[in-house]
């Protein structure tokens, strides 16, 4: 017997990168936060994690073509359909660091913080777009 109807996933790689893409905006958030919480801490290092670059490497690799079998004796082609992204952390530097050795600027990651938000909503929407096709797919076009 196959999988049931509900847990089987699409093994669509945009539908993988994109909900990557939610989990490591998720992420971020949290870390941003935690700069912004101990904004007052002596000592204490902004954190952030850099994950664009190994995103758009995979989304370049997902979007190449794929190799269809024009014969059943014809080998089989491997794609590795599970592309993972790894982020990297990182420590922010504050250019204005006070005598506490404090690196967070308040500033800053408040800015980072709504990039990040207008990022994670536009990545939501891609996401719920793309659901939204599949759908139409399965209804008929109804």
């Amino acid at each position: 017997m196959g999988p049931s109807v509900g847990t089987h996933t699409p093994s669509d790689s945009t539908i993988t990168l994109l909900e990557q893409a939610l989990d490591l905006r998720a992420e971020r958030h949290t870390r941003i936060a935690s700069n912004i919480a101990n904004a007052e801490t002596p000592r204490y290092q902004a954190t952030d994690i850099e994950f664009e670059g190994a995103l758009k490497e995979a989304m370049s690799t997902a979007n190449s073509p794929a190799v269809t079998r024009t014969h059943p004796r014809h080998l089989p082609a491997c794609r590795q359909d599970g592309v993972a992204v790894s982020p990297n952390l990182v420590y922010r530097k504050s250019a204005g660091a006070g005598n506490d050795l404090n690196s967070v600027d308040v500033d800053t990651e408040m800015a980072q913080l709504a990039q990040n938000n207008l990022l994670y909503n536009a990545t939501a929407q891609l996401l719920s777009k793309k659901f939204s096709s599949i759908r139409l797919a399965i209804d008929g076009g109804k």
